[in-house]
């Protein structure tokens, strides 16, 4: 495609990308066209796919060092655990620990853990709550979340 009177034919012309037009890819491989139409759509879009990501890592983490692991080192310290599935001699006392935050952390990103689900569904709100209150200049309920008790 050679574009006439803008001064452009002794440069070759418009560059592939700006001649491909509205199908020409973008970040995500998918054409301007596509991506424009998937964000009117109401798609996902990448940055809030991450937000999402983060979200649900930090509320797995949570979530396993929180609740899961303070009892399943609960159940390797009792008489339960010297006796039964999690006995193991020095094996168990060198690597038990590193063992319960394995499952811990498995346990917590499993699909059907609703206390990490809620937590990642709670961080999302705040985070928007907090993205909407700086973009508008006004005070949320995140800024006035009183940590202190």
């Amino acid at each position: 495609m050679e574009v006439t009177g803008l001064g452009l034919q002794g440069m070759g012309g418009l560059p592939a990308a700006a001649a491909a037009g509205k199908d020409a890819p973008v970040a995500g491989g998918r054409g301007f066209g596509a991506a424009l139409e998937g964000v009117v759509s109401g798609e996902q879009t990448l940055d809030e796919k991450q937000a999402h990501a983060r979200a649900q890592k930090a509320a797995a983490g949570l979530v396993s060092n929180a609740l899961i692991l303070p009892v399943l080192k609960q159940v390797r310290r009792s008489e339960m655990g010297k006796k039964g599935v999690f006995s193991g001699g020095i094996g168990e006392n060198t690597f038990g620990p590193q063992f319960d935050m394995e499952i811990a952390d498995r346990i917590a990103n499993s699909p059907g853990m609703a206390a990490t689900q809620a937590l990642t569904k709670r961080l999302e709100k705040r985070s928007q709550a907090a993205k909407a209150g700086g973009q508008s200049g006004t005070t949320t309920e995140a800024k006035k979340l009183d940590v202190h008790g």
